[in-house]
């Protein structure tokens, strides 16, 4: 990948990552505080389940952005080595292009 493309795709990929962070802060202190505090009755139901929902074990909001956060930057680091690649390539073809000149 091309270093305009690449740049511009890390920067896409950390502004999703700040914006991950944001949410991630918000369920940190949902489950921090115990739920929303809704009230009794009905609402503690209600209260319930999105604690459950957004910080339980299996399927959970928490759960979900952890392993966003992690094939995230599997990505970015992806992308950095597709940089690095495409740029080698192009100094070695450049390289390549000089020996075949100075051949003439």
């Amino acid at each position: 990948m091309d270093r305009e493309t690449g740049d511009a795709t890390v920067r896409a990929l950390d502004q999703i990552r700040d914006e991950i962070s944001t949410h991630r802060r918000l369920v940190d202190s949902t489950q921090l505080t115990g739920g929303t505090r809704l009230g009794g009755g009905y609402a503690e139901r209600i209260d319930k389940f999105i604690a459950d929902w957004t910080v339980g074990e299996s399927g959970s909001v928490a759960q979900v952005l952890t392993t966003f956060e992690e094939e995230l930057a599997k990505l970015r680091e992806a992308v950095q080595r597709s940089m690095a690649t495409y740029e080698a390539s192009d100094r070695g073809g450049v390289e390549h292009l000089r020996r075949a000149e100075r051949a003439l």
